[in-house]
């Protein structure tokens, strides 16, 4: 009688232990990134103490989480989806072969995209191809879009030449990817990588071309570097000027066709503005 049950108790906890270790019955379900190379970016101090960043990440196959300096730094590959209980995770293998698991919140289960101190590698690569070129500044309030230790100020479109990257998280949705950027005085300062550009929403942190085209007059020029806008004006004089709307609609009838242009999330400083055939009319 002993002899059966203390074989009973090995194969139990055998197969305690298989069923811990063996991976195979966690589906993961593949998403939009699965298969892209990923590195896990360094992460600033204040984030670390201020987010979740220490609590949302785990093993696989266990619960306990994984504080974030154990794993940053690191190379892997996006494997899927995968949802235990009621949870909703992404989920990663690292060069190592061990995977891992990051707890998603609700308005991060659709992937549109990644949380922001994940790295893709084709965007790094993208970032690193503009090395050597010239763009000009547009829209940077914050640290966590220019991060700025010289004494010189840069301002809205001045022309900088970027001479390298850097892979950082401070916060904000974008790409933890800087560009290293050197002004005509010498000084260099980081620029937040724009990633896909923006339309809607968004503003883009600069511009790849010059963006006052040469046909446009001095006075206009003036005016839009003055942040002024004027009946008249066509959408990219607008965009340059003043930035991306927050809301874009379309309308369109047998007489014209029509834009309206929503700047602010707030009723009280909502903006309207009306575009027919490119041009500002209201």
């Amino acid at each position: 009688m002993k002899f059966y049950l203390l074989f009973f108790v090995i194969i139990f906890i055998s197969s305690c232990t298989l069923l811990q270790f063996d991976d195979s019955y966690i589906k993961i379900k593949s998403n939009k990134w699965s298969g892209e190379e990923i590195f896990l970016s360094d992460v600033s101090n204040d984030i670390i103490r201020n987010s979740d960043i220490n609590y949302r990440w785990s093993r696989l196959r266990k619960q306990r989480r994984v504080p974030y300096h154990r794993i940053k730094e690191n190379k892997g590959i996006i494997l899927g989806n995968t949802q235990v209980v009621d949870k909703n995770f992404l989920v990663i293998q690292l060069d190592n072969k061990r995977k891992y698991k990051w707890e998603k919140y609700y308005w991060e289960e659709s992937d549109l995209y990644l949380t922001g101190h994940i790295c893709r590698n084709n965007t790094k690569l993208k970032a690193q191809s503009m090395i050597g070129q010239d763009i000009w500044l547009n829209y940077f309030l914050g640290d966590t879009i220019l991060i700025n230790n010289s004494t010189e100020n840069f301002d809205k479109f001045q022309k900088v030449k970027i001479i390298g990257t850097e892979i950082y998280y401070n916060g904000g949705r974008d790409s933890p990817i800087w560009l290293n950027i050197l002004s005509k005085k010498g000084n260099t300062a980081l620029l937040r990588f724009n990633g896909m550009i923006k339309i809607i929403g968004r503003q883009n942190y600069y511009f790849n071309q010059n963006p006052f085209l040469k046909n446009w007059s001095k006075k206009m020029k003036e005016k839009i570097i003055a942040g002024r806008i004027e009946i008249g004006m066509n959408k990219k004089q607008v965009r340059t000027a003043i930035g991306n709307p927050d809301v874009i609609n379309n309308t369109s009838s047998r007489q014209n066709i029509s834009q309206q242009w929503i700047y602010g999330r707030n009723i009280s400083n909502k903006k309207y503005l009306l575009f027919e055939y490119d041009k500002l009319v209201s």
